[in-house]
């Protein structure tokens, strides 16, 4: 609809006023909402057309300079369409291995348990692996050690 307007706008304003520079805002919004296929079908299409309306407005003039125009306008859209899809399809794979705990989180003051969205006390880890990329390793700090196995560290570091 949007690519239409901007034709009837593009050929109502004459040649002394050009739109075509407007032509990128349906093949942008094409590429990143809709499929690479449909943003190409739509730049070749406004191509075409103000080719055609090129050729209906100055009937008998040379013909070579407005097909030319045609192409390298017709070639700038489909290599935006392609850019931007290519750009919306990699934004679209990192919100999905994105995953980041926000907001207040309920967690038990003793056992360290989190209430999760379906009302079940969870461990911390299990709930931090589930909504993040975060892996545990398990291992005990020396004053654990010291407390719990009466073991001392030889240096701070973890066992």
């Amino acid at each position: 609809m949007l690519s239409a307007v901007i034709l009837v706008a593009d050929y109502l304003c004459g040649p002394e006023l050009l739109f075509p520079i407007f032509f990128i805002v349906p093949v942008i919004l094409a590429a990143w909402n809709c499929a690479r296929r449909d943003a190409i079908g739509i730049a070749i299409i406004l191509s075409a057309a103000r080719f055609g309306a090129e050729f209906l407005r100055k009937s008998g003039s040379p013909f070579a300079p407005d097909l030319l125009n045609s192409v390298i306008r017709g070639l700038v859209l489909v290599g935006l369409a392609i850019l931007v899809a290519r750009v919306a399809q990699q934004n679209a794979q990192l919100a999905r291995r994105v995953k980041q705990l926000e907001g207040l989180i309920p967690i038990c003051a003793h056992c360290k348990r989190i209430l999760d969205e379906e009302k079940h006390w969870t461990r911390l880890e299990t709930y931090i692996m589930e909504h993040s990329a975060a892996e545990f390793t398990h291992g005990v700090c020396p004053e654990c050690a010291q407390v719990h196995y009466g073991l001392t560290a030889p240096n701070e570091g973890a066992f």
